[in-house]
Parts: C-alpha cells; structure tokens; sequence
C-alpha cells in the first residue's frame, strides 16, 4: 500500500513523503482499521502532482494513488504511445491526468516539461515524486 505523510521543512512549508508500507495484522485486524483509519483516507483535492515516470511500475501507482486521493496529476514518460494509453486508462477511471512525452535525462526537455506543467498547474506544484526509468 503507498501512504503519504507530510513533513515541515525548515522554511515551513510541507513536503509530501510516498511511502511504501504493508498492512500488518494484529489479532486478526489490521492496524489501519483498529486505528480507525480504514475508511478515513486522505484527502489530497485540490493539491497538483508531478510524477515522471508515471506510465510503469511504481510510477504508475503513485499516479493512480495521487489521483484516487483527489490530486491533480501530471506524468511523462518517454513513450508516447504508452502515455496516451495510459492517460486514456484513468480517463476512464474518472482521475485528473495529464501528460506530457518527456526523457527527463535531457535539459531540453526538462526544461520544457516544467513549462507545460507549469501551464497545466498554473505555477503551483505541491508534489513532485521522480521515478524516471533510467538517467
């Protein structure tokens, strides 16, 4: 299960933790739910994601994560083709999703996909989570 955590910085503003935990058992009911916590998730509405490498693998998670928590999400991915496919997948799952073809291992590149999520976003980037296939 991915959870997310929010931590102060020293400037006090938040950063955003994924983390990836198992639910442990205790006396036949999971922790989460003797805590009270399994029907009170998280609520990241209004909140805007980053996460690159989002078409495979964990990347794919944490988008699907972010975007069941309400986030509005944009990924990239090297693979157009990929993209779209996923991109059309949590169309149909009802997730705020967009996407841009982007290899973050060049400048360029980087450079413009901080200017279309800086569009897609309006300037405000809440959470960035990097899980680029290769570098």
């Amino acid at each position: 299960m991915l959870q997310l955590e929010s931590r102060p910085t020293l400037s006090g503003s938040k950063v955003f933790l994924v983390i990836l935990r198992t639910t442990r058992k205790k006396r036949g009911k999971s922790v989460r739910k003797a805590m009270g916590l399994a029907d009170n998730r998280w609520s990241l509405k209004g909140m805007s994601a980053l996460v690159t490498g989002g078409t495979k693998g964990i990347g794919y998670a944490i988008v699907e994560e972010l975007a069941k928590l309400g986030a509005r999400v944009h990924t990239c991915s090297r693979n157009e083709a990929e993209l779209k496919g996923c991109l059309k997948a949590w169309e149909g799952k009802g997730f705020v999703v967009t996407g841009s073809v982007c290899d973050v291992s060049s400048k360029a590149q980087r450079e413009k996909l901080m200017e279309s999520v800086s569009s897609v976003f309006n300037g405000m980037l809440n959470i960035l989570v990097s899980c680029p296939s290769s570098m």
